[in-house]
């Protein structure tokens, strides 16, 4: 996928409302996560903001999830329609959410 479609992805509404969706789980987990874990108190005042806004983190969270080589074969180009089980797409943008938190602290 190119950087063009990978931008393309990110800005479609269905594939935000998704990502919306897991940067507000994440954000949930952090809140309950131990209070030892490295970085917790960055974590937790992200948390805090993704939850007050989760539009504009989903926004941000969007192309970097857009990015991951296995979200652009969930959902190639042109028309970036699902190509697998809706499941599965779900589990691999809140994987990637995960994965990515700590970059956007």
């Amino acid at each position: 996928m190119t950087l063009a479609n990978a931008y393309n992805l990110s800005g479609t509404v269905a594939f935000k409302q998704k990502v919306r969706s897991a940067t507000v789980q994440a954000a949930l987990d952090v809140a309950a996560e131990d209070a030892g874990t490295a970085r917790h108190a960055e974590r937790l005042a992200l948390s805090s903001q993704i939850l007050t806004n989760p539009d504009h983190w989903a926004n941000l969270f969007a192309i970097g999830v857009a990015n991951n080589a296995t979200i652009q074969t969930d959902f190639p180009p042109p028309s970036h329609a699902m190509s697998g089980v809706e499941a599965t797409v779900d589990g691999d943008i809140q994987f990637v959410v995960n994965s990515l938190y700590n970059a956007y602290i």
